[in-house]
């Protein structure tokens, strides 16, 4: 999923055209929560790449590494709209993939622009991860 996301941000394509394009030779794009979570982002991409700005204090979207960004983008999107996962676990999983996926100070960027989000939407009720 990460990297549709990534394709799609890289190549300058919508996210239905990268999930197309790997859905030929890939079995993760049959799973519904997958495909739910992709079209929910590219639906709602432009929200997503407000609040991401909005909360990344001085870090334009642009500036940001397309792992992070796309890592961002999922986080957000599970906090937002779906509200059968806790947001400490959409967190938790966000800064594993950047720690995994990204540079060596990714979890820590990650974590603070989604805790700054989660604080803004939970009122304070939230310790960061990490």
């Amino acid at each position: 999923m990460l990297d549709i996301l990534y394709q799609s941000d890289l190549l300058g394509m919508m996210i239905e055209d990268a999930m197309i394009k790997e859905s030929s030779y890939r079995r993760e794009l049959t799973d519904d929560y997958v495909k739910k979570l992709l079209l929910g982002i590219s639906k709602n991409r432009k929200y997503i790449d407000g609040e991401i700005e909005k909360y990344s204090k001085n870090w334009a979207l642009e500036r940001m590494s397309m792992i992070d960004r796309n890592i961002l983008r999922i986080a957000i999107f599970e906090i937002k709209f779906l509200d059968d996962i806790p947001y400490r676990v959409s967190i938790d999983e966000a800064v594993e993939l950047a720690k995994s996926f990204s540079s060596e100070d990714a979890g820590r960027f990650v974590n603070g622009i989604i805790a700054n989000y989660v604080e803004s939407q939970h009122k304070g009720d939230i310790e960061p991860t990490e």
